[in-house]
């Protein structure tokens, strides 16, 4: 069953069997009759993968074969999830240059039951196609580039200016491939909405240089570090085998992050996962108060609307951001009534926050039995 641009959008249906190589040439005169297809996504489409052995290589020739000289004027394109190892880079390579100079959105992330791994060997393949696009969106999330695929994204992304959305999570980059992050990326870029740097072991040396570059990214919106737990620590080093903390870095970032050209137009930010010591709370809380703009915090929403998605515990700063939003949403008793989960929480921490006054809302937490100022 091969996609079919619907009549009524732009876009694609999504696609309900796996096409594997056969199907991806079979899109051959689908692409050549919907000459105005803009948005294409083949997602989760390879149908054998087992460890270390995938066909990713043959669905990406395969498409690549599909797509030549049929003018489709594609501006987003989707491959997540197809396996795609470092011996499937010349098929997306291809399949990216091939008649898709309009390209601006591509996506190449993992999150699935094939994931994608094309490693630094992988990312250096595809490297003159990224040159070559003017992206304004690049999602290589969980394809383990490390720091030479760092290196080597950041060069590729250095000739262009137009990126709002990137998404490198999960791929192990570190204070070092950070640095060319900022040095080739960051300083250029200045209209990035999207920032997702979550999982890629940062430290106190990033978090400095974060911090530097943040002033020089007027439009960021959102920004996620979650899963760093090394942010208030040293980097690692071969004369010491304990980690050894330093809150440098963090303190600069709250800094920054605390001032009205950044805190009033943030509207996300996840944290999750960061072990931020004690020194740091204090900013943390005093970024929280100043967010005026900011709608989600560590992945929690209190938004009109949305699900109420309140974990059964939460750290301070979370519980301080949802007491925020409560006030702001000023509901009434019956409506809070409605949300059970707010009965779950017993206990909460705020020592150490340089709190001026107690969060009034929190009162509404009828299960509260100890708090700790």
């Amino acid at each position: 069953d091969t996609p079919r641009p619907s009549p009524r959008t732009n876009r694609t249906r999504r696609v309900p069997h796996q096409l594997s190589g056969d199907g991806a040439e079979s899109l051959r005169p689908v692409l050549e009759y919907a000459t105005r297809l803009e948005s294409l996504s083949l997602g989760s489409n390879v149908r054998h993968f087992t460890r270390g052995v995938s066909q990713g290589h043959v669905f990406v020739e395969k498409l690549a074969k599909a797509m030549r000289n049929t003018g489709c004027g594609l501006r987003h394109l989707s491959l997540a999830n197809n396996a795609l190892f470092p011996d499937s880079s010349m098929g997306v390579l291809r399949a990216l240059t091939e008649n898709n100079r309009s390209l601006t959105s591509l996506d190449l992330g993992s999150n699935g039951s094939a994931p994608n791994r094309l490693g630094p060997t992988g990312v250096g393949g595809i490297q003159g196609a990224l040159l070559s696009l003017k992206l304004t969106m690049l999602d290589l999330s969980y394809n383990d580039i490390g720091e030479d695929g760092a290196k080597g994204v950041s060069v590729a992304l250095s000739q262009g200016s137009g990126l709002t959305s990137l998404s490198l999570a999960h791929n192990g980059i570190g204070s070092a491939g950070f640095e060319h992050l900022t040095n080739f990326v960051l300083t250029k870029h200045c209209g990035l909405h999207t920032l997702d740097l979550s999982a890629n072991d940062l430290y106190v040396r990033a978090m400095l240089n974060l911090a530097e570059v943040l002033e020089d990214l007027p439009a960021l919106r959102s920004l996620s570090l979650a899963d760093n737990p090394g942010l208030c620590f040293e980097d690692p080093s071969p004369t010491h085998a304990v980690a050894i903390e330093n809150c440098d870095g963090m303190m600069a970032l709250c800094a920054h992050l605390c001032t009205p050209a950044v805190c009033k137009k943030l509207i996300s930010v996840d944290l999750r996962n960061t072990n931020l010591v004690k020194k740091v709370w204090p900013q943390m809380v005093a970024f929280v108060a100043g967010a005026d703009a900011m709608t989600s915090f560590n992945g929690l929403s209190l938004e009109s609307g949305s699900k109420w998605d309140l974990r059964p515990t939460l750290e301070n700063f979370e519980m301080l951001f949802a007491a925020r939003q409560l006030d702001r949403l000023q509901l009434s008793r019956g409506k809070l009534k409605e949300i059970k989960v707010l009965a779950q929480y017993e206990s909460i921490d705020l020592s150490h926050c340089a709190l001026r006054a107690y969060p009034a809302p929190l009162f509404h937490l009828w299960g509260l039995r100890v708090v700790d100022l």
